[in-house]
């Protein structure tokens, strides 16, 4: 399990000119445009339902809808977001209120929290950079002037590569 958090945040709206919306999938389709996601369409037949995905945890807030049943919500938003990871049962977590916000009462707003497998690679391609303009001594002096030595530079790099490593292995 990553011992480091890094979340990516997403947010969809969808307006009527008379009232709300009576469904929530053009909000939910406005955030997989947010998050570069496909169709929910193209993410299922990937097969990521099935504990291929990329979700690590995800939490969202859905306004301005009344739901009956979350379930099918939590689904198709949880399939747009390329479904949880195979360890994680509870890969969304979906909190509703039928009361829209306050600055677009005739919308349906979804927002969402995402942490997924992929930050890995994103956080390794950060550190990688960082490793080679330091090699490099790169602004270096400037970190020497305020204290900061090499230990402390070889402890960061100890330290990202560990957040990588945590989240190949999630």
């Amino acid at each position: 399990m990553p011992t480091h958090r890094f979340l990516q945040a997403f947010s969809g709206e969808a307006s009527a000119p008379h009232g709300p919306p009576a469904e929530v999938k053009p909000a939910l389709e406005a955030l997989s445009r947010a998050a570069g996601r496909g169709s929910a369409t193209a993410v299922r037949s990937s097969g990521t339902r099935a504990g291929g995905g990329s979700v690590l945890s995800a939490y969202a807030v859905l306004r301005g809808a009344s739901l009956l049943d979350v379930a099918p919500v939590r689904g198709d938003l949880l399939d747009r977001l390329g479904g949880a990871v195979a360890w994680q049962p509870h890969g969304l977590d979906l909190r509703h209120s039928a009361a829209p916000l306050r600055s677009a009462p005739k919308s349906v707003h979804v927002s969402a929290l995402v942490n997924w497998k992929r930050t890995g690679q994103v956080i390794g391609s950060v550190a990688e950079t960082a490793r080679k303009k330091y090699n490099s001594g790169m602004f270096v002096h400037w970190y020497h002037r305020n204290g900061f030595g090499p230990g402390d530079f070889e402890h960061a790099f100890e330290t990202l590569e560990t957040v990588v490593s945590d989240y190949n292995a999630a």
